[in-house]
């Protein structure tokens, strides 16, 4: 299986080689947060983009400039719009329609020579999404 890489509509190549300042050239593009966690790891929240009709929410983690993990998920009003919404199973429910996006996409969950395909409910955050973190 080749390594996880995704061309983001409108936007950058998303893949193991993408550095920080490739993606900062999209900040004025797009309406992209950026989340610095002051320990050498930046996060940038890009747009939802949609794949048919799935709306996919990514948020990229780079490490001293480079791309080392992405968060994915379904993003859709079905999972609730605030907390008052919010449930465990509809977060489980998140979790399993990313994990099937990412399955159709040609990625399976568990560890790869490239790195690793997850997908989960996280209980301490109470968010149900998948992700790839590429081995150092």
């Amino acid at each position: 299986m080749s390594d996880f890489e995704l061309n983001y509509p409108g936007g950058p190549y998303i893949h193991r080689g993408l550095k920080e300042q490739e993606l900062r050239e999209f900040l004025g593009r797009l309406d992209i947060n950026v989340r610095d966690v002051g320990t050498g790891w930046v996060w940038y929240r890009l747009p939802t983009f949609f794949d048919g009709e799935l709306g996919i929410g990514i948020e990229l983690g780079f490490s001293q400039g480079n791309l080392r993990e992405l968060t994915l998920f379904h993003d859709d009003p079905v999972y609730g719009k605030s907390w008052n919404d919010w449930s465990e199973e509809k977060e489980q429910l998140r979790a399993e329609t990313t994990r099937s996006w990412l399955q159709a996409k040609g990625f399976q969950t568990g560890n790869h020579s490239w790195g690793e395909v997850w997908s989960y409910y996280d209980a301490k955050s109470g968010f149900g999404s998948g992700g790839v973190r590429y081995a150092p």
